[in-house]
């Protein structure tokens, strides 16, 4: 098989078994950097999606909350406006009420 006359030839063998392994364990790292750093993506990745979906939702939420303060106003601006009207007509009777009873 392998003829070693020297140990040159050992240590030659030696350094390219060494060279090996550390190439194994170099990529074998590598791989299990980039899983770590893929995971992590998909983490950032949800992340954002769980955020823009909570802005999503503030956003409607206000939305909807200024709607309903306008028609909350323009509904009091209403309210306002027959209480106004039942207030003259009241105060017309009650004039004409008191004007009939100095007549008698």
């Amino acid at each position: 098989m392998f003829e070693l006359y020297t140990s040159g030839d050992i240590l030659n063998i030696v350094l390219a078994v060494s060279i090996a392994i550390i190439a194994i364990m170099l990529a074998w790292g590598m791989f299990y950097i980039t899983m770590m750093l893929r995971g992590a993506f998909r983490v950032v990745r949800d992340i954002e999606s769980i955020l823009k979906d909570a802005k999503d939702a503030i956003t409607l939420a206000k939305a909807k909350a200024e709607a309903g303060t306008y028609l909350l106003k323009t509904f009091s601006k209403g309210v306002k406006d027959v209480i106004g009207v039942f207030e003259k007509k009241l105060t017309k009777e009650t004039k004409k009420k008191k004007v009939t009873k100095k007549k008698k």
